[in-house]
């Protein structure tokens, strides 16, 4: 059988099974998300097209030519469709149909672009303000110079948003001077990945968020840095706070982090792997003594890794204290009880005393303590929070 008269069956196999499907739908709203070669995906959009009223969530991934030339010539009625996601693999540049799209779709809510060109016209036809769900991953802004400048201005407009996620390079955002105010945003993350870490977070003013994430891949490590790099800027409300670093470098424990962590007395989480951040300081602060409320009281999850404690800068008692004083039931009122604690190691740790102590804690208590590879970072941009809580 010729490659061809596979390619013909498979196609028809498809068209089948997505004829079915939609028949069974009824009226009811469904999402599709479609990834096929550059000869099925028209005639299986076709399909879709005939039901295009019931759209609620579209996703294409690297759409052909053909494809997006239906789209762009579409005239008909989008009004439940909500969420939209074009997404580049493998295939070259191409030009999304946002004139239309904003005209057919005009209560779309949440956005999701990867590896898309973002160019002029673009910018002027995505109804930013109404986004309530906005993540941009590896999308480059073309027209530079004035890429950044046009980045910066369109994510001004972006008064609506409660969920951002981006993932660029820092020379992509050149920090400002006026920070670009977000006033709605409850939950960020952030993924950087170039040879430096600057103060971006400084470049964004949430004062309503709640949770943040924040990356750094394939960094060296200015001496001059530390944990408040990484913080949000103005957010007094934060809940969620993670922070990864790739890299085997220390920050300078002169920071005081633990002066940085008072500003945010309502956290309830925090994941930290970031090289030589935590002391003995900071640990023993999160014990209560004599009746007073220790740093971050309403502590729930905490995650490190054994690369975020400074060499000789935690000592195994501090740390153990510090567990069994917050996973016990508080007898200080305003004091949340710890559910989660997990240390993580790497393949060159040397911390068997620590794990084998942890164990031990586990052990005897029922606590819920994880160690080694019973531990998982979240992903960075995997948020409790979402446009759905909203």
């Amino acid at each position: 059988m010729m490659k061809e008269e596979v390619q013909g069956f498979q196609i028809e196999a498809a068209l089948d099974y997505v004829k079915g499907y939609l028949q069974r739908s009824g009226f009811r709203p469904f999402s599709f998300r479609l990834w096929t070669d550059e000869f099925a995906g028209p005639t299986l959009f076709a399909v879709l097209l005939k039901y295009s009223a019931f759209w609620k969530e579209m996703a294409l991934v690297d759409p052909s030519r053909a494809l997006l030339s239906r789209l762009s010539q579409f005239d008909g009625n989008l009004q439940r469709l909500r969420k939209i996601a074009f997404v580049r693999y493998t295939r070259g540049f191409y030009l999304v149909p946002w004139d239309v799209l904003n005209e057919v779709a005009p209560n779309l809510t949440d956005l999701t672009l990867v590896q898309v060109s973002i160019g002029i016209e673009s910018r002027q036809h995505i109804p930013w303000a109404q986004l309530t769900r906005y993540c941009e991953i590896d999308c480059s802004w073309s027209y530079a110079p004035v890429g950044h400048q046009g980045r910066l201005s369109s994510y001004r407009k972006l008064t609506n948003l409660c969920v951002l996620c981006l993932r660029l390079k820092n020379s992509d955002f050149r920090e400002t001077d006026t920070p670009v105010e977000l006033p709605n945003v409850r939950a960020a993350a952030l993924h950087f990945f170039d040879s430096r870490i600057t103060k971006i977070t400084q470049s964004f003013d949430m004062p309503m968020l709640e949770e943040f994430s924040i990356e750094y891949s394939h960094v060296w490590v200015d001496a001059s840095n530390g944990l408040d790099i990484l913080m949000p800027l103005s957010s007094p409300r934060l809940k969620f706070f993670r922070a990864r670093l790739h890299s085997n470098l220390p920050f300078n424990g002169q920071h005081n982090p633990d002066c940085t962590l008072e500003m945010f007395p309502d956290l309830r989480e925090i994941s930290i792997d970031v090289p030589h951040t935590i002391s003995d300081t900071i640990v023993s602060r999160l014990i209560p003594y004599n009746d007073q409320l220790p740093l971050c009281p309403k502590l729930e999850i905490i995650r490190l890794s054994n690369k975020s404690f400074a060499t000789d800068l935690c000592k195994w008692q501090t740390l153990a204290d510090m567990l069994q004083a917050r996973f016990r039931v508080p007898v200080v009122q305003g004091i949340s009880r710890l559910c989660t604690f997990e240390f993580s190691t790497d393949e060159v740790a040397h911390d068997v005393n620590v794990t084998t102590g942890l164990k031990a804690l586990r052990k005897r208590n029922q606590w819920d303590i994880r160690v080694g590879d019973e531990c998982r970072f979240p992903a960075w941009d995997e948020l409790h929070l979402d446009t759905s809580d909203f």
